[in-house]
This record gives C-alpha cells, structure tokens and sequence, in this order.
C-alpha cells in the first residue's frame, strides 16, 4: 500500500513536484537524526530488555518534546530568511515548518508509540494499525489526486494529521495498564541513556550531513527533476525491504532479550538465519525487477520518469545489502555495543559526504564533478552500502569469534540475477513469436522465476538460512490455510 502511494503521489505531482516532496522530508530525516543522537535506539532497547513504567516512558516523551520544538524555534523565528532560502534551496517557510511536522509525526512520534507496543511484543497489534494508517492514506491521496486538489500542503498536512490520530488511538490499545508502575530512579536512568548514547553523537552529528548533504546537493545541481527521479527509485525499490521492514524489530527485541541472559547460541542462531533469510529474500525480489525497471517507470508512473530508469536499475541493489546494514547495526545496538557502531559507520559516512559531492557537482565547478545525477547517487548509495554492511558484519563475527559469512551473498546474487535475466530475455524473445502485453509478458516471466528459484530452493535451502524441513512446514501450513479459505 506504502508502494502505490506513493506511485501515486509521484504521478499526481510529477517529476519537480515530487522531487521537493522527498527533498523536504529527505533533509528533516537528517535533523532528526541531529537531535535524537541515538536515544531513540537507547530507548527501545531499554523496554525491550525488561518491562518499564510510566515514568520512565513519560521522561522520554518529553524529550521527543523538546527535539519537535526546537526546530519551530529556530525556523520558524530565529533564522534568517536568506539562511532558510539557501538551507533548502528557495522552498518557502511555511511549506518547510509544516514538512518538519509531517515528518516528525511519522519518523519520531510513531516510532516510539510503535517500539512500545513492540517491546510489549504486540507485533499483530501494531501492524494492524500500520496497515490502518496507509489505506487511510492511500484513500485520501486518491480522493485528492481524483479531484485535482493535491499540492505539497495538503500532503504533508495530512501525514501530519493521520499519524497524531494514530497515536492517539494506538496509545489507548497498546499501552492500556501494560506500563508497570516502578520506581523511577532519574539519576540511573540518566546514566544510561547517557552511557548508550555518548558514542552516539557523532555518528548522529556525521549522519545529519550525510542525510542533509545527500539531499541538498541533489537538489542544488541536479534540480527538483533529478530528486524526483532519486525518489521515485527509492520508492520503488523499498518493496525489495518488506520483509526486512517486517521481522526486523522482532529481531532486535529478541537478541537483546538473549544478549540480557548471556545465551551466545541462541543469538548466533538467531543472527546467522535472519542474515541468510532476509537477503535471499530481498535478492529474490531485486533480482526479478532489475530488468524491469524501465518498464516498471513507463507503466506506473508514465514517460515522465523514464529519465531515472537507470537510476532505478542500480537501486534495486540497495536494498539487498540495506537488509544486511539493517540486521547488523539492529544487533549492536540491541547488545548495547554503540562505540564500534559509530567507529564503523562514522568511517563510511566521512567518506560518503566528499563523494555525493563529486557524483553531483558539474564538470565546469571549481572543483569538478561527474554531474551524475540520480543515477550518481544511486551507485554512491548502493557502492557504500555493501561496504559498510559488511564491515559491521565482520566486526560482529569477530568479535564473538563466530565465522564472518560472506560466501552465501556471491552466491545467491549470482543465481538470482541470472535467473531474473533469463526470465526477462526467454519472455522477450517469446513475445517476437506470439505478441502479448506488458502485463502478461512479465506474469509468464515471474512464473517462470519463481518456479525455478523455487526449486533452487529446495535443493540448496542452507543458502537461506532455511532446512528443507522448515521448507516443508511452510508449504504444509500454506495449503491448510488455502484449504481452510
């Protein structure tokens, strides 16, 4: 649903319209990431370990408090005009204060109201208030494209208001009189967040320019069009994360409840199957759209975009590793090991900021660039990504002398890339013999696909952290389901 709305959005708007939208909530992804300085990681952590009270979830409410405030504070009345106008490049005040509160509603407030219910291990709960909030969404976004009234106000309004009702309800459901009543001690609580969050700093300080870089840097030589075409990639290419998105917190709540009782083999188990898992997962489905993407862009969002189907070709590669990135830097901040954390992505995002710059800069700047484009950062995004994810990886496997496990990757990019490639050519020459459309051309591609990796599968399942026991459980559970409907 998140997927064809934003299609949606992307269409209604186009390309320069949609290129501010994600500019906007691109460069406050950075500002949030500049004032949380990892308490946000602190806190789900600490009420996943054990059960917490109302106090102790109150004293970081308030501090959510402070970090919405101070971005009103200072745009909205202590920066200059002109500060404002270059920050984000000529977008108007009151489009940026209502962008940060749209983004602050959805990225920080939500999130917390969802780690709660998560650490009450309410997972059904909380995604069903997930799914709620997007066919609300969904439905609205139509109702306004449909009648032509959707502009970048009323879209960030209504994320603003949609989420500030959700909380609202969800708060009443997944709290109720689960939040124990306990004795709060500030002094301890203080040094905790303190202990955890200090190495934490200066990877959210890195992480604000990467973030607020990345975006602005896009915007200034590549234009609004170039954003959008970034965006709308990334858009599409989130769909090869959900069930990253899906299993990921699950994770973290369960290895930090492991790492608390010091079982080592339960959170190697745990680390090493989801590693496997969720990468063959996201390869699997990237696999399959890589040769699509310039069909993909003329089918859903129109010729508009076709300008970014390049960039869209080598973003499905990001959320291969980005799976890994995710899994990894979830279980040292689940095992509380924030300083090697920061040491290991501060390495890569030093490294990052210099580079969007020259990808993006033009080739007549003092200091000369590619002038890439989206596409420039599509492969800074994807080249860097693969680096870092692994280097957390192997500082993990090191570090509790487990073996880094590396080989599977090679390995199933290489199956899963031919076999999208195979699939995408075979339906191609079959079309010059018996004409099809689009649409069943890529249905005959797909069965195809996944009959063969299927199969693959069955005959290799370690390569996805599976047993073909496991493999058998599923598909028995399946056609009882099935049966049952």
């Amino acid at each position: 649903m998140t997927l064809v709305t934003g299609l949606l959005i992307g269409r209604s708007l186009g390309p320069q319209n949609y290129g501010d939208f994600v500019f906007l909530m691109g460069t406050f992804v950075g500002v949030k990431q500049l004032l949380d300085m990892g308490s946000g990681h602190a806190f789900y952590t600490f009420i996943c370990q054990k059960p917490r009270g109302k106090k102790f979830v109150a004293s970081y409410v308030a501090w959510q408090g402070l970090q919405f405030l101070l971005p009103l504070i200072f745009i909205g009345l202590l920066f200059p005009d002109q500060w404002i106008a270059r920050l984000w490049v000529g977008q108007g005040k009151g489009l940026i204060l209502i962008a940060f509160v749209a983004t602050f509603m959805k990225d920080n407030a939500w999130v917390t109201m969802s780690n709660i219910g998560e650490s009450f291990r309410l997972t059904r709960e909380v995604q069903f208030f997930n799914i709620f909030i997007v066919v609300t969404h969904f439905l609205l976004i139509l109702a306004l494209s449909w009648t032509q009234h959707l502009s970048l106000y009323f879209l960030f309004s209504l994320i603003a208001i949609e989420y500030l009702v959700a909380i609202c309800v969800a708060f009443r459901v997944l709290c109720g009189n689960r939040l124990v009543d306990e004795r709060f001690d500030g002094k301890k609580v203080w040094n905790g967040y303190f202990n955890y969050c200090a190495p934490l700093i200066l990877i959210s300080v890195l992480g604000f320019g990467r973030e607020f870089t990345d975006r602005w840097f896009l915007q200034k030589y590549g234009g609004s069009e170039e954003q959008g075409f970034y965006g709308i990639g990334y858009q599409l290419v989130v769909v090869s994360l959900l069930a990253t998105a899906s299993l990921l917190r699950i994770y973290w709540k369960e290895i930090a409840e492991a790492h608390e009782n010091n079982d080592l083999e339960r959170m190697y188990k745990l680390h090493h199957k989801v590693c496997r898992f969720l990468f063959m997962v996201a390869a699997l489905i990237s696999g399959f759209l890589i040769p699509w993407s310039e069909e993909i862009i003329r089918l859903f969002l129109g010729p508009a975009y076709l300008g970014g189907s390049p960039a869209l070709a080598v973003m499905f590669l990001y959320p291969i590793y980005q799976s890994l990135g995710l899994i990894g830097g979830s279980f040292l901040l689940a095992v509380e090991k924030t300083k090697p954390k920061v040491v290991l992505e501060g390495l890569v995002i030093i490294i990052a900021i210099p580079v969007s710059y020259f990808v993006q800069a033009p080739v007549d700047a003092p200091l000369p660039g590619l002038e890439l484009g989206s596409l420039g950062m599509a492969l800074k995004m994807v080249i860097l990504c693969v680096v870092s994810s692994n280097l957390v990886l192997w500082w993990i496997a090191r570090h509790y002398s487990w073996k880094f496990d590396w080989v599977y990757q090679v390995l199933v990019l290489a199956v899963t890339f031919m076999l999208g490639q195979l699939s995408f050519e075979g339906v191609k020459f079959l079309s010059t013999i018996l004409p099809m459309n689009l649409i069943f051309k890529g249905g005959i591609a797909l069965l195809a696909y996944t009959l063969v990796a299927g199969i693959s599968l069955w005959f290799i399942p370690r390569i996805a952290g599976l047993t073909r026991d496991e493999i058998k459980t599923q598909i028995f559970q399946a056609a009882q389901l099935l049966k049952k409907t």
